[in-house]
């Protein structure tokens, strides 16, 4: 399954988690394009929770959220998850 995100913009938290786990945007782009795994955020409205699994075994969790003009979606956080999808 693809995603229909297309633009990605990120907050600031993002890029200091990002800087602190080392996830790049790449890493971003490959989790929110091709999702093992996605379902809506609980904490914000409209926002989407994405799991994608790379070829070396560790899962990427991305959240993301849309912006006001609907044309691009915010990444709000990235972490690297223990768990198996």
């Amino acid at each position: 399954m693809t995603s229909p995100v297309k633009l990605l913009v990120y907050s600031v938290h993002a890029k200091m988690r990002m800087s602190e786990r080392g996830v790049d945007e790449e890493d971003i782009r490959d989790a929110v394009r091709l999702p093992d795994i996605t379902w809506p955020s609980g904490e914000r409205p409209g926002g989407l929770e994405i799991r994608h699994k790379f070829a070396d075994g560790r899962t990427l969790h991305v959240s993301i959220q849309p912006e006001a003009d609907g044309a691009r979606h915010r990444v709000v956080t990235v972490y690297w998850i223990a768990d198996t999808i």
